[in-house]
């Protein structure tokens, strides 16, 4: 159970960093 969990917690927080790391460069595309 708790490998599971510890795989979702860290598949969620690398999509979250990667939708980030995608924001800010599009963010400064446009400026």
């Amino acid at each position: 159970f708790w490998r599971v969990a510890l795989d979702w917690c860290w598949s969620s927080l690398a999509q979250t960093f990667f939708v980030c790391l995608w924001l800010s460069e599009a963010l400064m595309m446009v400026e």
